[in-house]
């Protein structure tokens, strides 16, 4: 029997119906896709210029799972990449190049990214993008 620390970490997209009844709260957020027309894996917001915790989610196996940003709190500090947990599940989002020259310009610029997830003994890198803003 599985205990959930040792199993292998099954990443969904996150649907705006996941968040619609607890939404994070946050008025500008940050996303990573697998790839540029994909629904999020991981969903993230905070308030502008605030130190209060920007707040994230996944959805694992499932079930969306909230995880709050590590180190400085807000919106500010998440554009280069950011680190969440809840203290089961962490998420760490690494920038990798900059903005995608495949893209229209936009307030919120697709940048290549990393996203690593780890439950327990294991862990998932997923390669794709990250955008943050309106």
């Amino acid at each position: 029997m599985s205990d959930g620390q040792s199993a292998p970490i099954m990443l969904d997209t996150i649907l705006p119906e996941d968040l619609a009844a607890e939404p994070l709260g946050g008025e500008l957020g940050c996303s990573f896709s697998f790839s540029r027309n994909d629904e999020p894996l991981l969903i993230a917001e905070g308030v502008v210029g605030s130190q209060s915790q920007a707040i994230g989610a996944v959805k694992i196996d499932g079930t969306v799972m909230r995880l709050t940003k590590e180190g400085k709190a807000g919106f500010g500090d998440m554009s280069d990449g950011a680190s969440f947990t809840n203290g089961t599940v962490n998420a760490r989002v690494e920038v990798t190049g900059e903005a995608d020259p495949g893209a229209a310009p936009s307030e919120s610029p697709l940048k290549t990214a990393r996203l690593t997830i780890a439950r327990g003994t294991r862990q998932i890198v997923i390669d794709g993008f990250y955008a943050c803003g309106p």
